[in-house]
């Protein structure tokens, strides 16, 4: 009896050791709680690196907003200008007609309207003068041909024995150039002269003169050009 009670403590306390073994060997083994992870302090050497430099550039400032319901819009900038002189042009120099000099237009020979060829009384040129009636309107018109566009003087040759004037218009081309006169000379044989300047255009030009009033113009002579 008592060898069986030791075999059965001996076998009991057998058992217990294997399922202390096996316990253990079942159970994972459990880890240490680690230590915080030291990092070296870099020295500052290492830690110099090149900073990356980087350009800014100068943008342009943003348009100013202008509100939708503005009515009004902001004028354009002025145009720019620049430091050069304009080329400026000379003004256009008149030319004087190239007509031979003092070519004489004899009124004689002239288109006449309400007027009559003389020879009588004397001190004219050419082979009489023209007597214009006494009526408003009544002309003598001569043809002058030029070269080319340009200026000349045209002197009129008259005599005009009346104690008043006698006013005369004088076209070129029919447009009103000048009014002459046409003072008393004292008598219907002495001629005196009047002298404008007039602008003809190259080739024929049409040069008349009209009386203003009832009493008619004076005797007409001639033209002459220079």
């Amino acid at each position: 009896m008592k060898r069986r009670l030791k075999w059965a403590v001996v076998g009991g306390a057998s058992c217990a050791a294997v399922a202390i073994v096996v316990s253990m060997l079942m159970t994972p083994e459990v880890q240490p709680a680690s230590s915080p992870l030291q990092v070296p302090q870099a020295q500052d050497s290492e830690l110099a690196l090149p900073r990356p430099t980087t350009s800014v550039s100068a943008l342009p400032p943003l348009e100013q907003a202008t509100s939708p319901d503005s009515t009004t819009s902001q004028p354009p900038p002025p145009p720019a200008t620049t430091s050069e002189p304009p080329n400026r042009q000379p003004p256009p120099r008149r030319e004087t007609v190239t007509l031979p000099q003092g070519v004489d237009f004899q009124a004689e020979d002239a288109l006449i309207q309400n007027g009559v060829v003389k020879s009588s009384p004397g001190g004219f040129t050419g082979r009489g003068f023209v007597d214009t009636d006494n009526v408003a309107g009544s002309f003598v018109q001569w043809t002058v041909n030029a070269s080319r566009t340009g200026q000349t003087d045209v002197s009129f040759r008259f005599a005009n024995g009346n104690s008043g004037d006698r006013p005369m218009d004088i076209t070129v081309n029919g447009i009103l150039v000048d009014t002459l006169d046409f003072p008393s000379t004292g008598s219907f044989s002495a001629y005196r002269v009047l002298t404008i300047r007039v602008s003809l255009l190259g080739g024929g030009n049409k040069i008349r003169a009209t009386s203003r009033t009832g009493d008619g113009g004076p005797n007409l002579d001639k033209i002459t050009t220079s």
